[in-house]
């Protein structure tokens, strides 16, 4: 970043993507890094978050996400619960079993069954 002469890098785990930055505002937290609001650095984003831009945004409902995630479609579904990766999760029905990972819920093998949700 250029200003009064001298140049200043940007915070840790971010870049401005080119030359002849002039203010603070053009350095962008890099993925899998969040701004937190009223900061000045980069942090990592949390589990269950996926970070683009500058911001930290949630999974969506019942889908969870290893830290430093910058992708909606890092968002997954935990055992339990069945779905596409990056979308909603639904809770296991009944009779059957969800392993998670965005693995589909699977009928119980004949002579067993599971309680659901």
């Amino acid at each position: 970043v250029v200003g009064d002469g001298a140049c200043t890098a940007c915070p840790a785990n971010s870049g401005t993507g080119g030359q002849g930055s002039t203010t603070f505002a053009h350095c962008l937290c890099n993925l899998g890094f969040f701004m937190p609001a009223g900061g000045d650095t980069c942090d990592t984003c949390p589990s269950g978050d996926f970070c683009s831009g500058m911001t930290s945004n949630p999974c969506p409902v019942n889908s969870t996400s290893p830290a430093g995630s910058w992708d909606i479609g890092q968002c997954w579904c935990p055992p339990g619960f069945y779905g596409l990766n990056g979308t909603a999760c639904a809770h296991c029905t009944a009779g059957f079993y969800c392993p998670g990972w965005g693995d589909p819920e699977t009928a119980c093998p004949s002579g067993h069954s599971s309680p659901g949700g």
